[in-house]
């Protein structure tokens, strides 16, 4: 079997022939799609999901913009007739079922939850892919690009993910494990916020952190994105605040160290 990376309990299906890479790739998850859209030959990508467009949480967007875009529905997998379906642990679950019961290759990964999760990943979809030494360059990369950050000096100063309608990003998180890399103690773990709660704007500004990090501002922001820039947090946070786009920590990708690198210049430009 010339599958790696069991220890993510990836739910594998249908093994493929090493020798015979897969020539009709199907993603089913905005977070598969950026994977597959960064280490597949373009030709072989027969669909994304529309997510995979939206540059505010694609990181892959650009990519994207050549392959045909689906729904995720189990309909598409059968008119698709792809070798190899890869989707997420969440969502698309129809879709997999029957790829599985067609006797497709299937791989669902979970959410990366850490930095170290996202090289496993980048290797295990390149094997897939049939694409191992396209994976091996992205995974040197992204570990020279890492060891590059400086480790954290302790203590660390304590910031808020603050996304649409207050929620956050608690332990366990990605973002949770950015933050520990950057040298940032994460707001949610000080309030004991788990999952994906939320912070009351009011106990946010009664109770500042050193940094508050938001999504880019859009020009024409939702009701629950325009919370994020009400004239109280304006104030309490002059100074700072940092804008980390949420294509770049939404998913496990490369992308994930331009959040890195962004949070650690932020907490070294941090006022006394």
């Amino acid at each position: 079997m010339c599958w790696t990376g069991a220890v993510l309990a990836l739910l594998l299906a249908a093994d493929p022939a090493c020798a015979h890479p897969p020539r009709r790739v199907l993603s089913l998850n905005l977070c598969t799609d950026q994977l597959v859209l960064v280490l597949a030959a373009p030709e072989s990508v027969v669909g994304v999901t529309a997510a995979a467009r939206e540059c505010g949480y694609s990181a892959a967007c650009r990519e994207a913009a050549r392959v045909p875009l689906v729904r995720g529905s189990a309909e598409e997998v059968v008119a698709l007739r792809p070798d190899l379906v890869v989707a997420g642990e969440t969502g698309a679950r129809e879709a997999v079922a029957i790829a599985r019961r067609l006797g497709m290759a299937t791989l669902v990964l979970p959410n990366a939850d850490s930095l170290e999760a996202i090289h496993v990943q980048i290797g295990l979809v390149a094997s897939a892919l049939g694409r191992e030494e396209r994976g091996a360059e992205l995974q040197t990369a992204f570990d020279r690009r890492l060891a590059a950050v400086p480790l954290p000096a302790v203590p660390l100063p304590v910031a808020a993910v603050y996304e649409p309608n207050g929620f956050t990003a608690g332990p366990g998180s990605l973002p949770d494990a950015v933050l520990a890399r950057a040298g940032l103690a994460n707001y949610a773990r000080q309030q004991r916020i788990t999952g994906t709660g939320a912070i009351p704007l009011e106990l946010l500004v009664a109770h500042r952190p050193a940094l508050l990090i938001t999504d880019v501002q859009h020009a024409a922001p939702s009701l629950a994105e325009a919370m994020l820039w009400h004239p109280v947090l304006h104030d309490a946070f002059h100074g700072r605040r940092v804008e980390v786009p949420a294509s770049a920590w939404i998913c496990g990708s490369p992308s994930t160290l331009d959040a890195l690198e962004r949070l650690v210049r932020a907490r070294l430009a941090l006022p006394p």
